[in-house]
């Protein structure tokens, strides 16, 4: 198999594990009533976007890469 896909499976499979990551840490926050949990909602929130966008980029620019 060609090894760009591999390394595009490579970021999609970090960018899901970070995502999932961030959500059950928030949980557990939100569980747990850890003083950090509004801030830890907002990070959750914002990273939502920002994940996937990035590792869309990363994927992009690695298509246009010879």
């Amino acid at each position: 198999m060609n090894s760009k896909w591999n390394l595009k499976r490579v970021i999609a499979a970090c960018a899901i594990v970070l995502l999932v990551g961030l959500y059950v840490a928030t949980l557990i926050a939100a569980i747990f009533s850890a003083p950090g949990k509004g801030s830890l909602f907002r990070l959750c929130l914002i990273m939502t976007v920002v994940v996937p966008v990035l590792a869309y980029l990363v994927i992009h620019f690695l298509n246009r890469r010879p």
